[in-house]
């Protein structure tokens, strides 16, 4: 599973007295202190979280929806996934239906540009348009007897910590966590292996810091199993695209984009990777 949560850089969440169960996550499991994110706005780092590719071109640097954006075409993760035959869902908080492409929900509800897939032409038509879904299906689904393999989650903006919305602060995302968390981990799903990939979408406005090309922001991110249990921080760079290299490897499939550099980094998903 790929959490993202959003806007915030680093320090601002580790040490931070407003977000106590982010904390206890951090030193509890896999902490990468090394993490960067792509770019600023939204869009361009969740479509590189998935392609390989930010699509600035498109307009995406400022959060076009899918009807405003240029074209956004070709690969991503789950058309891999799919024509490997393994399966997967993508749940969204506050998303009214399936594959939404519209901001719905009011300041603190949906936001389309935390949602990747429905950028893609594919992901606005089935079968891929039933798996994106309202998140309010995500846990009946992970302790169903055949659950996903590979899960991305956005939570509301409300619940998502990012200031997007009066209701958005890191006090409500960390208590989002807290509650969601626990749940998640209880399902069979993380139970016979399940991994959590915590991150955040990009850092403040003002954190340009980065490498390669990166520009977003030093950020939180946090490898979340029975595997990354006690394991020290991991120094080494990660990217946006790094994540998207992670799961490649992880499913066996060929890397996209951005994911294909060695620079981007991988996550460790155990404590001898």
């Amino acid at each position: 599973m790929v959490l993202v949560m959003e806007n915030q850089s680093y320090n601002q969440i580790i040490g931070n007295s407003s977000a106590p169960y982010i904390n206890l996550l951090a030193d509890r499991y896999l902490r990468a202190t090394n993490s960067h994110a792509r770019g600023h706005y939204s869009l361009p780092n969740y479509l590189e979280m998935i392609s390989g590719q930010a699509y600035e071109a498109s307009g995406t640097a400022n959060d076009c929806t899918p009807p405003s954006c240029g074209p956004v075409t070709g690969t991503n993760v789950t058309d891999q996934l799919a024509a490997a035959g393994i399966r997967w869902m993508a749940f969204m908080g506050a998303m009214p239906s399936d594959c939404d492409t519209s901001d719905a929900g009011g300041s603190g509800g949906y936001g389309v540009r935390h949602d990747p897939f429905v950028y893609f032409p594919q992901g606005r038509k089935n079968p891929a348009c039933g798996n994106d879904v309202p998140s309010g299906r995500l846990l009946s689904m992970l302790n169903s007897p055949t659950p996903p393999d590979f899960v991305f989650y956005s939570p509301s903006i409300c619940t998502d910590g990012g200031g997007d919305a009066p209701c958005s602060t890191i006090a409500n995302g960390d208590h989002f966590l807290a509650r969601q968390l626990p749940a998640i981990m209880a399902t069979p799903w993380y139970r016979e292996r399940g991994t959590i990939i915590l991150t955040w979408d990009e850092g403040a406005d003002s954190d340009k810091s980065g490498a390669i090309g990166d520009t977003g922001g030093h950020v939180l991110t946090i490898v979340i199993s029975s595997r990354t249990k006690g394991a020290p921080q991991d120094r080494q760079y990660v990217d946006t695209a790094g994540i998207l290299r992670t799961i490649d490897q992880a499913y066996g499939v060929s890397y996209l984009g951005d994911a294909a550099r060695p620079e981007s980094g991988t996550l460790p998903l155990d404590r001898t990777s």
